[in-house]
């Protein structure tokens, strides 16, 4: 991936983490991550290929364990919302 999208995905990252911490979460992080992918295929009996690049932005955040009745409780987790 070239460098300078590599800058700007690491400076998101820092600005959502700053964020987090401005609002007080305890325990939550969200983050940005990009790829690029070459995909090689024939089609109609021609070599082609493809340049592929997708990002993703990410918030994860703990969930507290949770009474469900009867001497039993939920456990807690990590929830992931990309």
């Amino acid at each position: 991936m070239p460098q300078k999208a590599q800058d700007a995905i690491a400076a998101q990252n820092e600005k959502l983490a700053a964020s987090a911490r401005g609002y007080g979460l305890k325990g939550s992080r969200s983050f940005t991550d990009a790829a690029r992918v070459r995909v090689e295929y024939e089609s109609n009996g021609r070599q082609m290929e493809a340049m592929v690049f997708t990002a993703i932005d990410c918030l994860e955040s703990p969930v507290a364990a949770m009474p469900i009745g009867g001497g039993q409780s939920r456990p807690g987790y990590t929830k992931r919302t990309c």
